[in-house]
């Protein structure tokens, strides 16, 4: 099974670095960042399955 996308919104870069590193470590790989929600809402509507959700 493969792990989940996780996009984390964060506007600390090294909160948002330290959160990704753990994420990473716990076993998650394809985890994303995003400083603020505006950027967040763009990233996710580029992803078919997060964008369904905003519609």
């Amino acid at each position: 099974m493969t792990s989940p996308k996780i996009l984390l919104v964060e506007d600390d870069n090294a909160i948002r670095t330290m959160l990704h590193k753990v994420l990473q470590k716990e076993g998650f790989q394809d985890v994303d960042g995003a400083a603020t929600q505006k950027q967040a809402l763009t990233f996710a509507t580029r992803i078919p399955m997060i964008s369904s959700f905003l519609t």
